[in-house]
């Protein structure tokens, strides 16, 4: 499948993909170039940014289905922004990457996992040996693990308890820049749902 479109400011946009399905597996290609120039405000253009403009990438996408019981998902996306776009003066990339699992061990109980990683780059000011506020592209990489366990007691009782951790660190450079602070975050909830009549209770 493939898209092409141009703005009246000779501004050019494509996407190409394609999906095979071979037996329990799905796969997903895609290919992206959105020019800098290219304008059209309506667009919903698969994108890291709101509007499919000053963009580049590639996607790749695979699902397992080993049984009804427990499917397996994972995709990396790679893409550029070839000229400087709001918050950041130059040019810019990033990545992602995710991985997913889902087991449902019976029609009472299942347990969703997830781990994503998230390159990027982001504008700092950062300050040089005689204190001069400089912009500087940081790069910056984050790692999300989650774990989700859901439990049906009735048909109007049901539990979620997830557990999260985020961490969350930063590319290192020599002088006169500073090293900018790595960060990590840890999250536990426990959800109760019960639905009585048209009433929902969370």
């Amino acid at each position: 499948h493939s898209e092409y479109a141009r703005s009246e400011n000779d501004g050019r946009s494509f996407i190409n993909s394609a999906i095979l399905k071979i037996e329990k597996f799905d796969f997903v290609l895609s290919h992206r170039h959105f020019s800098p120039k290219f304008q059209n405000l309506h667009a919903l253009a698969f994108s890291r940014l709101d509007t499919p403009a000053n963009e580049q990438g590639v996607y790749f996408g695979l699902l397992y289905k080993h049984s009804p019981k427990l499917t397996v998902s994972y995709y990396a996306d790679l893409y550029r922004h070839p000229w400087l776009r709001y918050n950041l003066p130059q040019p810019s990339s990033g990545y992602e990457h995710l991985f997913f699992m889902h087991n449902k061990f019976s029609q009472k109980l299942s347990t969703q996992f997830r781990f994503k990683i998230k390159g990027q780059q982001q504008q700092a000011y950062l300050a040089d040996d005689f204190d001069n506020d400089i912009k500087k592209n940081l790069d910056s990489k984050s790692y999300n693990f989650r774990l989700q366990a859901d439990y049906k007691a009735k048909r109007s009782l049901a539990f979620r308890t997830r557990m999260e951790y985020n961490f969350q660190e930063w590319g290192k450079y020599s002088l006169p820049f500073y090293d900018a602070a790595d960060t990590t975050g840890f999250l536990m909830y426990h959800q109760i749902s019960w639905d009585w009549k048209k009433l929902n209770i969370k």
